[in-house]
């Protein structure tokens, strides 16, 4: 495989080996392992939080966070040096400085595009605001002195309970469309008899019109006759 000397450029990544190879660093030992740092989860612990619950105390928020942060670490553990070499063993065995450079490019990349995709997620879950307020509701919870509900043994008592005073609501809203229509159904009518009377008053002044236009034409037709 031929190597080009010089500035090498990938996809995010950019390596400059002077020769091929890389005077800074020594070549890993054979089946080294490259070290692997787990990435931040992006998560703002400082913000979001309930009214009580300050986002840094909330601790499903801290559980959340440390189980991003454990996956992220096994999943960059499985991303080794040792198995990157084995897939590239025709470079690395040219120039097994120029590999481990590549390879922890490579992990730098990989580690900020996890941060950044676990950043997106965490803000459209909205988990800084919703786990704080899960802890808060829990807390409240503890604190009620009444008994929680627990069914009955009947589930047609247990489903009275809870639909009766939704049906009961449902009443009440359908019965305020019902008053509401017949209040508008009211004003149409008043607006249709007025309407009404309109045009029985029109109809008066245009009969009344016509009996006068008539009248005129009589008075005409009688001027002419006596003038021949």
């Amino acid at each position: 495989m031929e190597l080009e000397s010089g500035e090498r450029r990938g996809s995010g990544v950019t390596v400059t080996p002077e020769g091929g190879r890389e005077s800074s660093e020594a070549a890993p030992p054979e089946g080294e392992r490259g070290e692997v740092t787990p990435p931040s989860t992006g998560l703002d612990t400082s913000s979001g939080s309930g009214a009580d619950t300050p986002a840094s105390d909330s601790k499903r928020l801290r559980l959340f966070k440390a189980a991003i942060d454990t996956t992220v670490e096994k999943l960059l553990e499985t991303a080794s040096f040792e198995r990157f070499a084995q897939c590239f063993q025709p470079v690395y065995k040219i120039q097994p400085q120029f590999t481990h450079s590549v390879y922890k490019q490579l992990i730098s990349q990989l580690q900020t595009s996890i941060q950044e995709e676990v950043s997106q997620i965490s803000e459209d879950g909205l988990f800084e605001r919703a786990l704080p307020k899960l802890d808060q509701l829990e807390r409240e919870s503890e604190a009620r002195t009444d008994p929680a509900w627990r069914p009955t043994g009947s589930p047609a008592v247990d489903l009275r309970t809870h639909l009766v005073p939704y049906l009961l609501q449902q009443r009440d809203y359908l019965r305020l469309k019902l008053k509401r229509a017949k209040e508008e159904n009211a004003a149409l009518a008043q607006s249709v008899l007025e309407g009404r009377s309109r045009v029985e008053s029109l109809v008066r002044v245009r009969d009344e019109q016509c009996q006068r236009w008539q009248q005129c034409t009589e008075l005409c037709r009688q001027f002419q006759l006596d003038e021949h």
